[in-house]
């Protein structure tokens, strides 16, 4: 393929200034969970010294994506309107991680750690994926949440999943025609 786009639901960590319904892009992803718990925290993979990845440089934990297609994509969803008035955007780094973080103090650990916007559960292993094939990745992703202790009657995934649609139909869009 020449582009690989993944949409999906993201919970915002709280100090990203995202609210619910807003809409994040990636500029990278990041295993938000992978490394070695020692007696100083968690370490990243980096510390025990096998690379997830090695092309013509090891790769640990961080997948960075291509920062020219991002700023062309965060331009296509600034402009124009949105169906239910434009949401917030930012786009930064993603988080992945196999265990949700359900209590404030985790996710705050974990946004300081990868200055993390979002966190979400697949990001990182298609960022992955797509770097070992080289081929180019873009992710957007609808808040659905924010990262707090776990409430998820504060949650609204048909919200999300709605932004996040929006968002991709505005990117095929500008990107295909």
């Amino acid at each position: 393929p020449g582009l690989v786009l993944q949409a999906g639901v993201g919970g915002a960590y709280p100090a990203a200034g995202l609210g619910i319904g807003d809409v994040a892009l990636a500029s990278e992803e990041n295993y938000g969970d992978l490394g070695v718990r020692t007696p100083a925290g968690w370490q990243s993979a980096k510390l025990i010294g096998i690379p997830v990845l090695q092309q013509e440089e090891p790769f640990f934990n961080h997948f960075p994506l291509d920062p020219q297609q991002v700023a062309r994509s965060e331009h296509i969803l600034l402009d124009g309107t949105w169906e239910g008035g434009r949401p917030a955007l930012r786009s930064g780094p993603f988080v992945t991680v196999q265990e949700c973080s359900g209590l404030a103090s985790l996710g705050e650990e974990r946004a300081a750690r990868f200055a993390g916007l979002c966190e979400n559960m697949e990001g990182a292993a298609a960022a992955h994926l797509c770097r070992l094939y080289r081929v180019p990745f873009l992710e957007v992703r609808g808040i659905s949440n924010l990262v707090e202790d776990r409430r998820q009657e504060g949650w609204d995934l048909p919200l999300a999943s709605r932004r996040a649609q929006q968002a991709v139909l505005r990117l095929i869009g500008e990107w295909l025609f």
